[in-house]
């Protein structure tokens, strides 16, 4: 997969990430998000990450599996 920028890391709404991430039907890539925005100095907002995650497997229940 694509690394994030600093950028990204920066400019990330963590709650969309976890949800996009949760409609393409992946498993939680908070420890990856966070090894890679570290580099930056950024840490992510892993409690908003697994919300998103979380309600977008329950709107999108038919992509889990």
């Amino acid at each position: 997969c694509a690394g994030m920028s600093d950028t990204e890391c920066r400019g990330a709404n963590w709650y969309d990430v976890g949800y996009r991430d949760a409609q393409f039907k992946l498993q939680s890539q908070a420890g990856v998000y966070g090894q890679q925005c570290a580099r930056y100095g950024v840490k992510i907002d892993t409690a908003r990450y697994e919300q998103g995650l979380r309600e977008g497997r329950y709107d999108f229940p038919d992509r889990m599996m």
